[in-house]
């Protein structure tokens, strides 16, 4: 059962999401301020979940950190998506981690589906961000973003 103290420190983190997104448009970069922040707000939210429960996220952030790294090496994702991604992990609960899993997908998706529309149109693309300027890269952190907001969502709904 998901409580309200596992609901919150997301919903806590939602201004961060917020920043991310417009970041990684505007300038296809994602702040490492913006990741400590993350580590920093889950820091202050560990008393209030059970110990067990911080265990199996440090575990989470741990292997999308590993896996995103070896992502990284290749040059699939940024280091800022990496680190943004893994500290997302650390505020979702492991009893919804396949939900994440859906939602992230989704949220990739219609990421992708925007941007490429965003960069293919003309008059939209004249608006200046870095995001609709570089053709063949994909702005990751607003998928990231969408899919922390979702799940945080979904999760709400759930409780109430």
């Amino acid at each position: 059962m998901i409580t309200a103290a596992q609901i919150i420190p997301l919903g806590l983190m939602i201004p961060v999401l917020v920043c991310v997104g417009y970041n990684d448009l505007r300038s296809m970069r994602i702040p490492n301020i913006l990741s400590l922040v993350a580590v920093g707000l889950f820091l202050v939210s560990v008393p209030f979940v059970p110990f067990s429960e911080v265990l199996f996220r440090l575990l989470a952030a741990t292997i999308v950190f590993a896996i995103g790294f070896a992502f990284f090496a290749f040059g699939l994702f940024g280091g800022g998506d990496v680190k943004i991604l893994a500290a997302l992990m650390l505020f979702i609960p492991s009893q919804s981690l396949t939900l994440f899993a859906l939602v992230f997908s989704g949220s990739m998706l219609l990421g992708i589906v925007a941007i490429t529309v965003w960069q293919w149109t003309p008059l939209l693309r004249s608006d200046g961000w870095a995001a609709s300027q570089t053709k063949g890269q994909f702005a990751m952190g607003i998928s990231i973003a969408l899919s922390g907001v979702l799940h945080f969502l979904i999760m709400l709904l759930g409780f109430l």
